[in-house]
């Protein structure tokens, strides 16, 4: 098999989903720092599209969000988003997801489009085993997040795990 074929074989497969919900029911608790929401195991994984679903709106205090992996070899943290995207006022079935340009801003999706997202197809991410964490910046007020990540495994032992 060559590369040609190895790709083709990764592509064609089956996209599995990992969900967490319930994540972070008081962002101010956990400001500024790291939660963990995923992580991958068993090799590499193409992520098709990362998001996450406003379960309880937020108010209307600053709030940031985006994501990194922290490798499980080394324990580097590489973003992958950039700088924090704004979730003040963010209502119930608001989106939160990533492009996948790696260090381009989270999208939130809300208002007269809320409940429509941007997976992120024109720029999907390959990442190594580590932990996926939501890096929550100024958090003054709650919300609640149920994230999403689509992917395919680009070994049969990768896995993305809830944490």
């Amino acid at each position: 098999m060559g590369l040609k074929t190895d790709i083709l074989t990764i592509l064609s497969a089956a996209p599995r989903t990992a969900r967490r919900d319930g994540v972070v029911g008081d962002l101010v608790l956990f400001a500024p720092t790291t939660v963990p929401i995923f992580t991958v195991v068993g090799g590499d994984i193409l992520v098709w599209a990362l998001y996450a679903k406003v379960t309880t709106a937020f108010g209307a205090g600053a709030t940031t969000i985006t994501l990194s992996l922290t490798t499980a070899i080394g324990g580097i943290v590489v973003p992958m988003a950039g700088v924090g995207v704004a979730c003040a006022n963010a209502t119930v079935e608001a989106l939160i997801s990533i492009t996948g340009a790696v260090g381009a801003a989270p999208v939130l999706v809300d208002a007269a489009v809320r409940g429509v997202g941007y997976p992120n197809v024109t720029n999907n991410q390959i990442l190594v085993p580590g932990s996926i964490g939501m890096i929550v910046g100024a958090a003054t007020n709650a919300g609640l997040l149920e994230w999403t990540i689509v992917y395919t495994a680009m070994r049969p032992e990768a896995v993305v795990n809830v944490v």
